[in-house]
């Protein structure tokens, strides 16, 4: 349904840029799925404000980077009652100039997609420049806004976005 879709406000974060600043690498502690979804509304919310990624998001009194929370959200999106998601060192891409994408994926889709990240930073331990799917290659930074609205979406509804709208906002 319509009111299941999350979508990506385009005035509001058309100067998205990640940020290069480190955090704690976050290795030590499993994070419950739930602490990470409700993170989530915080850094969508930071996002709208700023038109930026932040440098950092707490998450149990521990920073983490961007391309670390993008690798959360990711686990939390595909088990969302998991209580032992472990953070690890996750470097930012090494470049975000690729052109964004417009429509919107499925939940079975952005599930998929969410598994593809994972796979990948766990093979290079960098966060990807892009995400292939059936709209093309979305860009990092319009990747990691769509998955954290879909789980701020989930934390408000206890449920996940039928689909996810990508505009393009150049």
């Amino acid at each position: 349904s319509a009111s299941s879709t999350t979508s990506m406000k385009s005035s509001s974060i058309s100067n998205v840029k990640s940020s290069t600043s480190t955090a704690n690498n976050g290795n030590s502690k499993y994070i419950k799925a739930s602490s990470i979804i409700k993170e989530s509304s915080t850094f969508v919310k930071y996002v709208e404000t700023n038109g930026k990624l932040p440098s950092s998001i707490t998450i149990n009194n521990k920073n983490y980077t961007s391309p670390q929370f993008l690798y959360l959200m990711c686990k939390a999106l595909n088990d969302t009652g998991s209580s032992r998601i472990m953070a690890k060192i996750v470097k930012n891409p090494t470049s975000l100039k690729y052109s964004l994408k417009t429509g919107s994926i499925k939940k079975s889709e952005y599930k998929k997609l969410s598994t593809d990240v994972i796979k990948y930073i766990d093979r290079y331990k960098k966060a990807p420049n892009t995400i292939n799917s059936s709209k093309g290659k979305i860009p990092y930074t319009q990747f990691i806004i769509a998955i954290a609205r879909n789980l701020a979406y989930y934390n408000n509804n206890k449920k996940l976005a039928s689909s996810i709208a990508l505009e393009n906002i150049s």
